[in-house]
């Protein structure tokens, strides 16, 4: 599948962060892609500067962003024939990644749920992505099963040319993706019917 070259990764941690970098890896061997990892810091209004006892400065984001370049770097440094870029950046979540995407001309950003929570539904980050990134975004399972069968969500309805050549898009990814893996293609489509709310409330509801 010789289809992406400049996969941007976020970086998490947990089990599902593991699994999702080594199949980025992987991803990027395939296509002879470049790899980004990419680290944020979030950002605060306050309590980033700390003024030590002799009246210097401690300044806290900047720490945390050195700490964790460093702890990214040797999770690069660990991955095998890529070409793989670490970068980190402070801000809020969702919004540098498609910041990354726009102005760093990546075609894929992988992501995992968030590890406290551990399924898609519960990944604030996630699914901003889903809603609003405007490249493919390929979320890791948050389950420990070895399921390797590859759902891909569209909406097959729209009247838009644009909507018809992503799910288009979308569609051949997911098939190549599963023959990769030797698995299943789901696709998914949900959908809500106009004025479904009226229709369940007091007279309407027979």
């Amino acid at each position: 599948m010789q289809r992406f070259k400049n996969i941007l990764v976020v970086g998490s941690e947990g089990e599902a962060f593991d699994r999702m970098l080594r199949r980025a890896a992987d991803l990027a061997r395939r296509n002879d892609a470049e790899l980004t990892i990419l680290g944020i810091v979030k950002s605060t209004r306050g309590d980033r500067r700390v003024v030590m006892h002799d009246g210097s400065e401690f300044d806290v984001n900047r720490v945390l962003v050195e700490t964790m370049r460093s702890d990214l770097q040797e999770i690069a440094d660990g991955i095998e024939g890529v070409d793989v870029t670490v970068a980190v950046t402070t801000g809020g979540g969702f919004v540098e990644v498609i910041r990354a995407v726009v102005e760093l001309g990546h075609d894929l950003v992988m992501v995992s749920p968030d590890p406290r929570r551990r399924r898609l539904a519960g990944s604030s980050m996630a699914m901003h992505l889903l809603r609003k990134c405007p490249v493919p975004v390929w979320v890791e399972s948050g389950t420990d099963g070895l399921e390797q069968d590859v759902a891909v969500a569209v909406g097959p309805f729209s009247s838009s040319t644009d909507h018809a050549a992503m799910n288009k898009n979308l569609l051949q990814l997911g098939g190549s993706l599963a023959a990769i893996r030797g698995s299943r293609l789901h696709v998914i489509h949900a959908w809500r019917f106009e004025g479904e709310s009226l229709l369940r409330r007091g007279r309407m509801r027979p």
